[in-house]
């Protein structure tokens, strides 16, 4: 895949279970973790049983989305390419808002002064 001047910023979980996890969640309730962060109250009333067939499901979409995604990956040119992991986002902030600033060619520093409290606060729980 060649198109002038496109790069492209490929974002996955290093922990792919934990990708299945939000996955099956976001099947089961139709919204994702971002919601859910701003209105915790909403998953009081979810059934603690696990729709087996349903987590299946999300496993497997999440291995093809990661096979996709590796494939067209492959196919780039490796400079236009920047592979970040949302465990670095959360892990490494400073270092990976210098990747992508680099990578965009742009100055980290506005990257670096935008950083929320609410992933300071993941930081701090570990993700």
């Amino acid at each position: 895949i060649a198109v002038r001047g496109v790069r492209v910023i490929r974002l996955s979980r290093e922990n792919r279970i934990k990708q299945a996890l939000a996955e099956y969640r976001r099947l089961r309730l139709g919204k994702g973790q971002f919601v859910s962060a701003v209105n915790p109250a909403a998953d009081t009333n979810v059934s603690a049983t696990v729709d087996l067939a349903l987590f299946a499901r999300a496993v497997r979409d999440v291995e093809r989305s990661h096979r996709l995604t590796e494939a067209i990956s492959a196919s780039l040119d490796p400079r236009r390419l920047l592979e970040l992991s949302y465990e670095q986002l959360l892990h490494d902030f400073s270092t990976a808002m210098r990747l992508l600033a680099s990578f965009l060619e742009l100055s980290a520093e506005p990257l670096l002064s935008h950083q929320t409290h609410a992933s300071g606060a993941a930081n701090a729980q570990g993700g």
